[in-house]
């Protein structure tokens, strides 16, 4: 089937799955089933199934099969990201019927397969801006340790408005996981990265090289690889020179990086990035000549089918249609141990110089199933209404001619105090932003303007804010124990979860399935975390600090198995979630308190500051202190945030501006490169008011920095810091 564009085909015969789900129309098939258009009679809309069924298989080879149709929908409901397909229910095989069956969200939408068979190339901005959106969803992706082994043109829905979605699942794989195929090779050949004919470690690595040739074949109207025999497919993908795209050279430049046969000089994704963005600037070719052909830019594709839950406008004309991300930053030389860009044309030196032999070719298997990339749906009891009307913002918007520039400041609309805590949603299309009068204000990133005001039940400082992985909710803390539930989309608030305490919530975060939230307050009399279930808003865990001291700040590690808490005595305490005891406690050289802690995206290092105006890094597999950044000028480390791809580090500093000022907070942020572990920028307050508080956003653009005047500024932040 691959992709399963809203086209609707074959009959159901008007089969109704689990009472409920009335089939209507085939949309696509493929080696591990079908999916069908569907009416969910129960709440009235439209949706995707896909049903999984083990046709002519039997014992082993049927359990295998199963095992594979849960593992899509483990890897599927593990990803949460705004461009995501939402998968609304799983229903097993039965005894009497041993399909399984995946209930989707409907996109309204052709395939990029079939937008390229019906408009050739496509304009080059448009060709990288689906390339900035997909990444987006392999950093979600890869962040977890799940790789998708099958991107291309087919599993790729264009959604009404022009945004890219991954789709197909099917085939992930979960780094230290045992591969569930027989042949141990999967995916459709002619997007393969050549290390998976070699049974090479399935590496993030691979989806980037898929990645490429996709763009590759929406920029030039075919892929990279295309041939006429599988044998000289895979000739072409281990051992013949990459065809010269005919587009811009900085596109060339982007595909070409992502196209280097040795993994380990192929573009990260923060490389990809980078070079894409500078492609969306160059301006669309009108007309370009190949060989014996001349090809214009595309024009609109005509309306999409049935209407699904996608959005209802009709997509832009494809030489018109523009990123959304944020403004790109100017182009950067490659990291200091990155490889430069190869030459347009040439993706790095062969690997291998033999033919390739019919025992290879005949391990491939047949080209997987197309659907959704999933996130998982979390339910959200009964809202009670609770907010405040919606205010004007005081916002100014600034240019940004430089890199680490300011690019926009959202001034409080209540002129209050300061800003104590700052959080974007995961879609980053919104930025929370809590205050000491009291008051939450949602932030549209898109016009920097205010949508929403959730006031403070008990008009306290709000200190903390955090969203759930999904978007859909979020909590904040106060200063006078107040711990509440919202909805993110309604702004009313849902629960209120108050610390048995009376002193300040400093600090929630969400577990990364969005199931616990854990909380900490900073008392002299209580020196416990807790640990709320979301649904149910009971306490399931209270953690003790081991020296009876104050948790100051925690964080969850991305695979939810470790919860790690900094205290006022200067130490890490990473407790297992499971049996909620202490597994390791970090505590650096000559440290004061600890102060702050985070995760680096990939869970293999860990962050830390002290009230000795250190930050320390420390490897998680080991225990041991890899790097000490120690402040330029002030005292102790007030809060860090590490971006999304782990290469920047953010301090934030608490100190007097000077000896006698009364400002309690330091006017300056440092970036650190985590890899070289060296100062890169440093930011400073414009009106030196503090930096109470910061954070990135989902893509690692911009640094939102909280200061004591009410100021959010959003700072723009390139690649590697």
């Amino acid at each position: 089937m691959d992709g399963a564009g809203l086209v609707p085909g074959t009959q159901a015969g008007g089969r109704l799955v689990a009472g409920r789900y009335q089939l209507a129309a085939e949309l696509g098939r493929g080696g591990m089933g079908v999916v069908w258009l569907a009416e969910d009679q129960l709440v009235g809309r439209q949706v995707a199934v896909k049903e999984l069924r083990p046709h002519g298989l039997a014992g082993a080879e049927q359990e295998t099969y199963r095992r594979r149709a849960l593992q899509e929908a483990r890897s599927a409901a593990r990803i949460h990201h705004p461009g995501a397909v939402t998968l609304y229910d799983v229903l097993p095989a039965s005894d009497g019927d041993d399909a399984v069956y995946l209930i989707m969200e409907l996109i309204a939408g052709p395939t990029l397969a079939q937008v390229i068979s019906q408009h050739g190339r496509l304009a080059e901005a448009t060709v990288a801006a689906f390339g900035l959106q997909l990444l987006d969803v392999l950093d979600a992706a890869h962040t977890l340790g799940v790789v998708h082994r099958d991107i291309k043109p087919a599993n790729i829905l264009i959604a009404p408005g022009g945004q890219a979605k991954l789709t197909d699942f099917g085939i992930a794989h979960t780094i230290g996981d045992l591969r569930l195929t027989r042949s141990g090779i999967m995916g459709t050949q002619a997007y393969l990265a050549p290390e998976l004919f070699e049974s090479a470690p399935i590496t993030p690595a691979a989806d980037i090289w898929s990645l490429g040739a996709t763009l590759y074949a929406a920029a030039e109207g075919h892929g990279p690889f295309d041939r006429d025999t599988t044998g000289a497919t895979l000739r072409a993908i281990l051992i013949d020179q990459l065809p010269a795209p005919r587009c811009s050279a900085a596109l060339a430049t982007a595909l070409t990086a992502m196209l280097q046969r040795d993994p380990a000089h192929r573009a990260t994704t923060t490389h990809a990035r980078a070079a894409l963005h500078t492609a969306t600037q160059q301006p669309p070719p009108t007309t370009t000549t190949g060989p014996a052909t001349t090809t214009t830019a595309p024009g609109p594709i005509p309306p999409p089918g049935p209407p699904g839950t996608g959005a209802s406008h009709p997509p832009p004309t494809w030489a018109q249609q523009r990123t959304t991300h944020a403004p790109p930053p100017p182009a950067r030389p490659p990291a200091r141990h990155a490889p430069p860009p190869p030459p347009p044309g040439h993706p790095g030196q062969p690997r291998r110089t033999a033919v390739i032999a019919g025992s290879i070719t005949a391990a491939l298997l047949a080209t997987a199933i197309a659907t959704g990339i999933l996130a998982t749906s979390h339910h959200t009891p009964p809202p009670k209404p609770h907010s405040k009307p919606v205010t004007a913002a005081h916002s100014k918007r600034l240019t940004a001619p430089a890199l680490h520039s300011i690019t926009a400041s959202l001034t409080d609309p209540d002129q209050s105090e300061g800003v104590n805590s700052v959080a974007f949603s995961p879609d980053g299309q919104m930025l929370a932003t809590g205050d000491g009068d009291g008051d939450t204000f949602l932030w549209s990133t898109a016009n920097n303007r205010v949508t929403a005001t959730l006031a403070d039940p008990n008009n306290s400082a709000v200190s903390s804010i955090a969203f759930t992985p999904n978007g859909q909710e979020l909590a904040t803390g106060d200063d006078t124990g107040g711990c509440y539930l919202w909805n993110a989309a309604t702004h009313a608030e849902i629960e209120s979860l108050n610390d048995p305490g009376s002193g300040s919530v400093d600090w929630v975060t969400f577990s990364p399935d969005g199931q616990r939230l854990a909380s900490t307050m900073q008392d002299s009399n209580n020196n416990t975390v807790y640990v709320w279930n979301v649904a149910t808003q009971k306490i399931t865990a209270r953690l003790t600090d081991p020296n009876t001291i104050s948790p100051e700040y925690g964080a969850y590690s991305p695979s939810a198995q470790t919860l790690a808490i900094a205290d006022d005595n200067g130490g890490v305490y990473l407790w297992d979630v499971a049996t909620r005891s202490v597994t390791a406690t970090l505590v650096g050289p000559n440290s004061g308190g600890a102060v702050s802690a985070a995760f680096s995206a990939n869970g293999q290092t860990l962050a830390a500051g002290d009230t000795h105006g250190r930050a320390y890094v420390w490897n998680m597999t080991t225990h041991s202190l890899i790097a000490t950044l120690p402040d330029p000028g002030s005292t102790a480390v007030a809060w860090v945030a590490l971006s999304p791809d782990g290469q920047t580090l953010a301090t934030g500093y608490d100190a007097p501006v000077s000896s006698n000022s009364t400002n309690p907070y330091g006017n300056t942020v440092y970036l650190w490169n985590t890899s070289t572990h060296t100062l890169t920028a440093t930011l400073t307050d414009p009106n030196s008011q503090g930096a109470y508080a910061g954070a990135f956003s989902p893509n690692g653009q911009t640094l939102a920095i909280a200061d004591g005047n009410g100021t959010t500024y959003l700072w723009q932040v390139p690649p590697g810091g």
